[in-house]
């Protein structure tokens, strides 16, 4: 195949005779080397803008020309449920170039918004010693995103506002999003009793936060509001280009009551620390669990929850011991625990419970597991902080307590429903914690996938996934949904963090290896029992 290529680039200088000669050769090759490894189709999330004609999805150059045709589909992928299980962005067993090109406009190709995270769709053919994918056709799906928002979250980032003699405005990042604040946006107090809760309707499952307690406007507006750990619920209108103006924010203080302490006593813990000099493995005992055991290398411990606290929002680091909503972050290595879930436990990912065995969990009195089999599957730094930033979020918004309401009288779709939602906004907090520690934001997508051993490629393939039997449709259902959180991710970053200098964020593969190092001289036996993952994933990205 290196000789044709070679031969190719040569072309014009040989005579008629040679040319045909050429043509000859080419055509035996075709007959010997498999087509497979020159791809004709190309179904990916782009990963970085070199140029405004070339591009890359995974380690694969895409390049415009001026014969390329350039076209847009849009799509609204992210609102509401899964839509009947056939969504766009998140089946990877859907080819989307089988849309009508009639049905999608043609524009010049100059218009085209490509950026890191979006999904695009090319045809043509790889060309060069160095191999680019060189276009004929494209499609980039243009995700139009409700331009109605609302929700609830703790805050988790300082406000940057500037008080005049009657309005604030500025910007606030609430629940992941940067949202702006005008001289038409009302803000409104709460009474203390307030409190974040899932509301749905029959017909449209679509969860949202919003306080709940007596006469809510009651309590007027207070300043001292205006900062990290604080609850805030929002009415937002957004733009196509992803601008956030605040219609209503409404804020009331984070308060630790006694139905929440109550809560947080179910996952009390009796703890055995490791005997690392013996090489004795501690134990974590939960109430409504087996033995848990805490890997016993030390290295590896400090490693994680060095990590681990690096991620930590600066108001929670900055908060006094004394404070109740000061959040103990613990972290700890254990060996393969099997299902622990019990309804109590707040896994990191929705779905269901038999597929999510032995992976991250997040507990909600801060206390994070990550069992040394997921450490083993993931391949670089970034990923681990996207993993532990997203069990962090998951514990700062009280996910798990929150949820509780739902989950003692809800139907299967209900507690889907609260899976998707509450997974989505970890993807966007956790995203938001990974870019602030400095850790590439574009290792978050593919992060669930690689620990579960089922890595996301990039380009994509198109799967076997959508030919499921009874026995294989959970394995189906996490492909499915781990690729509706990458597609989801992606369009979350494209949207916030377009301006991002990604040169200079940190992956720490080099770092990670040698991590990994440790972990197989403390448990061999995790690299064993990994789940294979696919070697043309990981040559992909």
């Amino acid at each position: 195949m290196k000789t044709f290529v070679q031969m190719s680039l040569m072309h014009d200088q040989w005579t008629r005779t040679d040319r045909l000669q050429c043509k000859l050769l080419m055509l035996v090759c075709l007959l010997i080397f498999p087509t497979a490894a020159l791809p004709t189709t190309v179904d990916a999330f782009v990963t970085e803008v070199k140029s405004p004609t070339i591009f890359q999805v995974g380690a694969l150059d895409v390049a415009l020309r001026a014969q390329t045709k350039c076209q847009v589909e849009k799509l609204t992928a992210f609102d509401g449920f899964f839509k009947g299980w056939t969504g766009h962005l998140f089946d990877p067993s859907r080819d989307l170039s089988a849309t009508s090109r009639s049905t999608m406009k043609t524009v010049p190709c100059s218009t085209l918004d490509i950026r890191i995270g979006s999904r695009v769709h090319v045809e043509g053919g790889v060309k060069g010693v160095n191999p680019t994918f060189v276009a004929t056709w494209i499609i980039v799906y243009a995700i139009q995103n409700n331009p109605k928002l609302e929700g609830g979250a703790i805050l988790e980032e300082e406000p940057q506002l500037h008080h005049t003699a009657e309005d604030w405005t500025g910007t606030i990042w609430a629940d992941g999003y940067p949202m702006t604040l005008v001289p038409q946006t009302k803000l409104l107090g709460a009474p203390e009793n307030a409190r974040l809760g899932y509301l749905y309707a029959w017909k449209n499952p679509v969860i949202r936060a919003e306080q709940l307690g007596a006469e809510p406007n009651s309590t007027p507006f207070s300043s001292i509001l205006l900062h990290a750990n604080t609850y805030v619920t929002y009415r937002a209108m957004r733009t196509a280009d992803g601008t956030i103006t605040a219609k209503q924010l409404r804020l009331w203080p984070n308060k630790v009551g006694a139905g929440e302490t109550k809560y947080l006593s179910k996952f009390a813990v009796m703890i055995r620390d490791p005997d690392y000099r013996n090489h004795v493995p501690g134990v974590l005992k939960f109430r409504h669990t087996r033995n848990i055991d805490i890997l016993p290398d030390q290295l590896v411990q400090e490693w994680v929850s060095r990590l681990g606290n690096e991620l930590i929002p600066q108001y929670q680091q900055n908060l006094p011991q004394t404070n109740a909503t000061k959040i103990r972050f613990r972290f700890y290595v254990v060996r393969p625990y099997g299902s622990a879930l019990n309804n109590l436990l707040n896994y990191i990912d929705g779905g269901y419970r038999r597929s999510y065995d032995n992976m991250v969990v997040a507990m909600p009195n801060g206390m994070i597991i990550i069992p040394d089999t997921t450490l083993s599957a993931l391949r670089n730094k970034a990923q681990l902080a996207a993993l532990l930033s997203y069990a962090i979020a998951a514990i700062l918004q009280k996910q798990s307590y929150i949820a509780k309401s739902v989950f003692k009288s809800a139907y299967p779709s209900d507690l889907y429903t609260v899976g998707l939602l509450t997974n989505k906004q970890k993807l966007r907090l956790g995203i938001l914690a990974m870019f602030n520690s400095g850790y590439d934001i574009r290792e978050a997508p593919f992060a669930w996938a690689d620990a579960l051993g089922v890595p996301i490629q990039n380009p994509m393939t198109p799967a076997a996934d959508s030919k499921r039997s009874s026995k294989g449709w959970a394995s189906w259902y996490v492909k499915y949904s781990l690729y509706w959180y990458a597609a989801y991710a992606f369009n979350y970053i494209g949207q916030y963090y377009k301006d991002v200098d990604y040169s200079k964020l940190k992956r720490g593969e080099a770092e990670y290896a040698a991590f990994l190092q440790e972990l197989r001289q403390a448990d061999p036996e995790a690299f064993a029992k990994q789940r294979p993952a696919s070697n043309q994933a990981a040559k992909s990205r």
